[in-house]
């Protein structure tokens, strides 16, 4: 069994640019990146940078959010799964999709269905996808 060790390009670490990301994987034999736009959109950043480190991707979280919200309900935020899984590059990912959710009343989107939400953005994924992928 192979263990792989990733860090997540987190807000207020040193993997929050693609740059720091890069220096860390450079600096760490076999570290993997979890990939998280959330973190990115919340910041608006642009997230076309990241695509070079995809070859280095070995987890994708599919979060929506906006600004200044690491998570917004899923399709009431920025970030779109057929955008993000249309970057150049993620079709070759085939790592895991993860997709992450933080409490409602941690993530200041307020109350609302948390398993319809996860089934949104697991739907949207799947769609993005053309289907499932093992």
């Amino acid at each position: 069994m192979e263990i792989q060790v990733t860090v997540e390009n987190h807000v207020n670490t040193f993997c929050e640019t693609p740059g720091g990301a890069c220096r860390l994987l450079d600096w760490v034999p076999g570290l993997g990146l979890a990939f998280d736009p959330s973190h990115m959109i919340m910041q608006d950043q642009d997230l076309s940078p990241w695509t070079l480190l995809f070859p280095r991707v070995r987890h994708v979280r599919i979060r929506d959010a906006s600004d200044s919200m690491m998570q917004s309900r899923m399709g009431m935020g920025k970030l779109k799964p057929a955008d993000l899984l249309d970057m150049p590059g993620i079709l070759s990912y085939s790592g895991i999709l993860i997709v992450e959710h933080l409490r409602p009343s941690q993530s200041g989107a307020g109350e609302y269905d948390i398993k319809a939400d996860i089934g949104t953005a697991r739907e949207a994924a799947v769609k993005a996808l053309g289907g499932m992928r093992n």
